[in-house]
């Protein structure tokens, strides 16, 4: 379903993955000794429970499907994964991206509200596209891990 801002939501893109949090951990463990990570309150140490952001490009055996099947259907390279350890923790806020990102759940729920009021709950296998620039601000509703897919640093 297509969005007057050009945001669709697709229920169950990807039907029950296999992501772990193994597979999460993994991920994040590969991508912090190559020095490609952050977290979302570095602007604000004084909160707690940040959101961890694996930013590498290593793939885990149970995350590849659906890094392969975005590449083929969105043509999309570049993954970032967004860890919650809670429901507490802090997201990014409203903000909009530079460039159009398709953002797959892969363990928990996050819900991403619009400008417009829509709102959209990811669960696992569900998927969301944002073109560049739509304001939208995620919710964690406690442990959760989203995969979030763009075109940044495509030649």
């Amino acid at each position: 379903m297509l969005s007057e801002e050009g945001v669709e939501f697709i229920k169950q893109y990807y039907p029950l993955p296999d992501v772990t949090w193994g597979d999460v951990i993994e991920k994040l463990d590969e991508d912090v000794l190559d020095g490609h990570w952050a977290y979302s309150n570095e602007r604000h140490p004084d909160e707690i429970l940040p959101v961890i952001i694996g930013e590498g490009n290593y793939i885990p055996k149970n995350i590849r499907p659906i890094y392969e099947a975005v590449l083929e259907d969105v043509g999309m390279i570049r993954m970032h994964t967004y860890i919650s350890l809670s429901g507490l923790s802090t997201t990014f806020g409203r903000h909009n991206d530079v460039d159009d990102v398709f953002i797959v759940q892969a363990i928990g729920e996050t819900s991403y509200k619009f400008d417009t009021g829509v709102c959209h709950r990811l669960q696992p296998g569900d998927a969301i596209f944002i073109p560049a620039y739509v304001y939208h601000h995620p919710f964690n509703h406690g442990p959760r891990c989203s995969l979030s897919f763009s075109t940044y640093g495509r030649d």
